[in-house]
């Protein structure tokens, strides 16, 4: 028997409820700087931006995870939290509605990330059999197994800190595979190059890197 969009968000409203402790709900309009300094900028690229009185840039929320981290940080509780979420989060995105409805749970502080991880896994599990979603598209974008992978490879430690810095940014991680599996095309582009040319070079691609 198949039930309506108003059942289906009772019982998804009930489920955040179940599973978390504390019921956040970040304001609307948040300072846009935390989003490009710790999400990237392919993520910024994704924000509706507005300018207030006092000249800094504002974003109509994007998400959840990043206002209820910095919440939970100025708690200065160390014991293990679980927050829920459920409502309107606002994107530029190629296709679909620039604003659209986000529930999930943050565990935070919680010593056994296994599982944590697993905790999540099942609400979302339970959260897709609400809507009837049998076979999902999932993605995970987890620096720490992001990380974990490239330990696994066979690649330069001094490629490790570039990668991770373009981790969620798809153009700039081809564009640096790119680099790493022709390096000798590299060499052959710096040559008859003058000095100045190469500091010029050098200097943008530290600047690229974060190293300068």
């Amino acid at each position: 028997m198949s039930i309506s969009a108003a059942q289906k968000r009772t019982a998804l409203t009930a489920l955040v409820s179940g599973a978390a402790a504390f019921d956040f709900s970040p304001p609307i309009l948040l300072t846009a700087s935390d989003y490009f300094d710790l999400a990237g900028e392919e993520f910024g690229r994704r924000l509706l931006l507005t300018e207030g009185a006092d000249g800094k840039q504002y974003c109509l929320r994007p998400d959840f995870t990043l206002p209820i981290a910095q919440h939970h940080l100025t708690r200065k509780d160390e014991n293990p939290a679980a927050y829920g979420y459920f409502g309107p989060v606002f994107r530029q995105r190629n296709s679909g509605p620039t604003e659209f409805e986000q529930a999930g749970i943050e565990l935070l502080g919680h010593l056994d990330a296994q599982k944590a991880l697993e905790d999540v896994l099942d609400f979302t599990s339970s959260a897709l059999d609400i809507y009837g979603i049998r076979a999902p598209h999932i993605r995970l974008g987890c620096i720490a197994l992001f990380e974990d992978l490239l330990n696994k490879l066979s690649i330069p430690p001094v490629w490790h800190p570039r990668l991770r810095r373009r981790f969620g940014n798809m153009q700039a991680m081809e564009a640096l595979l790119k680099r790493l599996s022709a390096p000798h095309k590299q060499v052959k582009a710096q040559a008859g190059k003058t000095r100045q040319q190469l500091i010029n070079e050098i200097t943008r691609k530290m600047q690229e890197d974060g190293l300068s």
